[in-house]
């Protein structure tokens, strides 16, 4: 089932990416373009948002207990990942270590929910302030998807 297509746009001012809904020209009655949202029949939208909603943290996790973001839907079930929780530490072995536990437990859900039999992250460190994360989804069939996304640290010179 097609779900609807996130698309990542790099912010010229910053450098960072947001996530936007694309519309696609489809055709219309009498040779008229219509505007509809752009679908995405894999996997990219569920792994972005998996890994790029912020999970709510433990009051134990965060130095400021009133900063654990989540959001709502935390009430019915966690969502998301607290990769957000690593961008304000150095990039270390250990740093590395949680990313790869963080993603993993954020993807967790499509292996319980039937969508694939396996999911495996990697995760290396990309120039100073930067790691790439590169995802392996094994699909319920043995097929592999690979995906790979990158996180700009925060916490430049800390």
């Amino acid at each position: 089932m097609p779900d609807i297509a996130l698309v990542a746009v790099k912010d010229s001012a910053s450098g960072y990416p947001s996530f936007d809904i694309e519309l696609s020209s489809v055709p219309a009655l009498a040779g008229a373009v219509a505007r509809d949202v752009t679908t995405d029949s894999g996997l990219n939208t569920a792994i972005y948002l998996s890994l790029f909603t912020d999970a709510r943290a433990s009051v134990d996790e965060v130095r400021d207990s009133s900063d654990r973001r989540g959001w709502w839907g935390d009430e019915f079930g966690a969502f998301g990942s607290k990769l957000w929780l690593l961008t304000r530490e150095k990039i270390t072995a250990a740093t590395m270590v949680n990313a790869k536990a963080y993603a993993e437990d954020a993807l967790a859900w499509m292996v319980d929910a039937g969508i694939s039999k396996s999911v495996m992250a990697t995760v290396e460190q990309i120039g100073i302030y930067s790691i790439s994360i590169f995802i392996r989804i094994t699909k319920p069939d043995n097929a592999s998807l690979d995906f790979r996304y990158a996180l700009n640290w925060a916490a430049v010179g800390a």
